[in-house]
Order: structure tokens, then C-alpha cells, then sequence
């Protein structure tokens, strides 16, 4: 979550907002690894977005509330697009990784028949790649 006060601008749906942010961080930590500081933003956004959609629609949804609705609904709706596209971008970029790696392997494994010396090179690699 971004340094602010979550009360004042949540007020009543500081639990939902903190819901989407935590579910959020766990499902996209799962596709990409370590979160990065845009894709905080993105998730603070995300989750803005949502609540301020719910916070938008009471009992009359007539006139402004409903202006607002739809507004909310857009920004929510841009938010989770630009989401979704750092997710697939993130997913293309790790079965590249996955292909290349695999590769590697299949090359070495068809140029070196020493068990014990392919993998002390294969431990050699994944030690640079960790780096």
C-alpha cells in the first residue's frame, strides 16, 4: 500500500480495499516473482478503483451517483487492462526464460556425457543466473 491514510480516504471499506490489495499482490507475486514498485501502483490503483466504485452505488443511482458509477466503472476497468497486459507480459517473459533454460540443458546434455562434470556446469549457470 502507498503511504496514505487509508481511513481517511476509505472510510467504512478500508478492510475491502486492504482485501484487494493483499489478494492481489498474492495472485500476481505468483505469476511474476518479487513486486515491483509499478506493480504496487497498478494493484493501489486497481483496488482504488473497485472501492470507489462500491463506495459510489447507494440506495439511489439516479443522476450524479450514477455519472459516478460509470466513471468509477471505467477507471476500474482501464486499471485491470493495464493489469492483466503486465501479467501476460510478465507470464511471455518467464516461458521465455523456461524455453532458453531448457535449451541450455538439451545442448549440454547432448555435448557433455560426463554426469558429474554436466552438473557442476549446470551449477555453474544457475549460479550466474541468480546473481
Amino acid at each position: 500500500m502507498l503511504e496514505r491514510d487509508l481511513d481517511a480516504a476509505y472510510g467504512d471499506f478500508v478492510p475491502t480495499y486492504k482485501r484487494v490489495v493483499k489478494d492481489a499482490e498474492a495472485s500476481l507475486k505468483e505469476k511474476v516473482g518479487t513486486l515491483t514498485v509499478f506493480h504496487k501502483i497498478i494493484i493501489d490503483r486497481v483496488a482504488d478503483a473497485y472501492v470507489s466504485g462500491l463506495r459510489s452505488q447507494s440506495p439511489s443511482t439516479t443522476g450524479e451517483n450514477l455519472k459516478k458509477l460509470r466513471t468509477t466503472a471505467a477507471e476500474l476497468q482501464r486499471w485491470l487492462k493495464i493489469a492483466m497486459e503486465e501479467t501476460k507480459a510478465a507470464q511471455s517473459l518467464e516461458h521465455g526464460k523456461r524455453a532458453f533454460y531448457d535449451k541450455v540443458i538439451d545442448v549440454l546434455e547432448d555435448t557433455i556425457g560426463d554426469d558429474g562434470l554436466r552438473r557442476e556446469v549446470l551449477r555453474g549457470i544457475k549460479r550466474v543466473v541468480e546473481e
